[in-house]
């Protein structure tokens, strides 16, 4: 059998550090929006309730709540940023 990877070793000794909550939580896509407004958001990703945030396209959005993700939750897990764009290209 292979020997595991150094990263997959971090990947494992990561998980095993994860409650239940941050690992659900790291699979919630969420969308700033007047029923979540940004400060509220920034409490929930520095919880490791949100894992990725989804149509934030400014640094001036995506700076502050990377910033709880990396600075203020348990175990820093970066965030993931997805974007809704036409057939996968944007075009706009």
């Amino acid at each position: 059998p292979r020997r595991p990877t150094e990263r997959e070793r971090f990947i494992d000794a990561l998980m095993q550090r994860m409650t239940l909550e941050e690992k659900i939580g790291q699979l919630r896509l969420i969308s700033i929006g007047p029923e979540l407004p940004a400060a509220k958001l920034a409490e929930e990703i520095a919880a490791g309730r949100v894992g990725a945030m989804f149509n934030t396209v400014t640094r001036a959005d995506n700076r502050p709540l990377q910033r709880a993700a990396v600075e203020r939750s348990r175990l820093g897990i970066p965030l993931f940023f997805a974007y809704d764009t036409v057939h996968g290209h944007r075009t706009t």
